[in-house]
C-alpha cells in the first residue's frame, strides 16, 4: 500500500512573473497607472529612484558641455548671463545695498568667472555643481511631497515609494533634456526648457515669463505622472488630487519665489 506522501503530489507553484526595472521603465511612458498599481504591492527598490537620477545628471552635465561647445550658443549664455548679473548688481546700487565701486569690483569678477563658462575647468566645477545640487534637490522635492500628502490626504505612501515614484518620472526628464538639447543646437542659443517661455520675448525677470514658463507640454506630462504615481502609491483610483497637489507645489513655488527675488535682488542669481 502505497504511504500518503507517496499519494501526495502537490499542484506546482504558479511563477509569478518578475516586475523588473525595465518594465517599469516601458511602464512609466505607456501604462503609468498600472505600472504604480503593480510597484504598491512590491517594495520600493533603490534602483527605482538612483538609476534615472544618475543617467537624469548625466544627460544635463552631457548636454551642458555639448551646448557650450557650440561658439554662438556660449557667446549667447555669456551675454544673457552678463546683463542679468549686471540688471541685479545695479538694482542694488540703487537700493543702497552696494555702493559704485563695490558695484564695479562685483561685474569685474563676474566677468572673470563668465570667462570660464565652456571651459574645461568651467564644465568641470558645473557637473560637480550639477550632480551635487541635484540630489540635495531630489531628496528635498520628494521630502516636501511627501509631507504634504501626509498633512492633506493622509496617505499611507512612504517615503521610499515617493522616492521611486520621482525616480522612474526622472526618465520623461531625461527626454525633456534632449529635446531641450536639440532645440538649443537648432536654434543657436541656448535654452533651459522648451516651455512657451523659451521662445517669446519676455522681460527677465517678469511674472509673465514665470507663468510662460510653466507651459511646458513635457513638464505637464512628467508632473501628470508622478501625480498618478503618488495616487497609486497611496492606494487609491483619485489621481486628480495629487496632480493638482504636484502642479500647485511646482507653480505655487515659483511665483512665491518670483517676489521674493524681486524683493531681494541677490537672490536673483540662483532662479532660473
Amino acid at each position: 500500500m502505497m504511504s500518503e506522501n507517496e499519494n501526495f503530489s502537490p499542484e506546482p507553484e504558479e511563477e509569478t512573473e518578475e516586475f523588473g526595472h525595465t518594465d517599469k521603465i516601458t511602464g512609466v511612458f505607456t501604462e503609468p497607472g498600472d505600472t504604480f498599481t503593480k510597484m504598491a504591492g512590491e517594495p520600493p527598490k533603490v534602483i527605482d529612484w538612483l538609476l534615472p537620477l544618475i543617467i537624469l545628471l548625466i544627460t544635463i552635465v552631457a548636454s551642458s558641455a555639448i551646448v557650450l561647445n557650440n561658439p554662438a550658443i556660449r557667446a549667447d549664455v555669456k551675454e544673457k548671463a552678463f546683463e542679468k548679473q549686471e540688471k541685479n548688481i545695479q538694482e542694488m546700487v540703487k537700493n543702497g545695498t552696494l555702493s559704485q565701486t563695490q558695484a564695479e569690483e562685483q561685474m569685474a569678477r563676474v566677468e572673470k568667472q563668465l570667462e570660464m563658462i565652456g571651459s574645461p575647468m568651467g564644465l568641470l566645477f558645473q557637473a560637480i555643481t550639477i550632480i551635487i545640487i541635484g540630489f540635495l534637490v531630489f531628496f528635498l522635492v520628494a521630502g516636501v511631497h511627501l509631507g504634504f500628502m501626509k498633512a492633506l490626504f493622509k496617505s499611507v505612501i512612504t517615503y521610499k515609494q515617493t522616492l521611486a515614484a520621482n525616480g522612474l518620472v526622472a526618465y520623461i526628464s531625461i527626454v525633456m533634456v534632449i529635446v531641450t538639447t536639440i532645440l538649443s543646437l537648432a536654434l543657436g542659443r541656448g535654452l533651459q526648457s522648451a516651455s512657451l517661455a523659451a521662445f517669446m520675448n519676455l522681460e527677465d525677470g517678469s511674472i509673465m515669463k514665470v507663468l510662460a514658463a510653466k507651459v511646458d507640454p513635457l513638464t505637464i506630462w512628467a508632473y501628470t505622472v508622478l501625480g498618478i504615481g503618488y495616487a497609486r502609491l497611496s492606494k487609491t483610483e483619485n489621481a486628480v488630487k495629487y496632480i493638482g497637489l504636484v502642479f500647485g507645489i511646482w507653480i505655487g513655488w515659483s511665483i512665491i519665489w518670483h517676489y521674493v527675488s524681486q524683493a531681494v535682488p541677490f537672490l536673483r542669481a540662483f532662479g532660473g
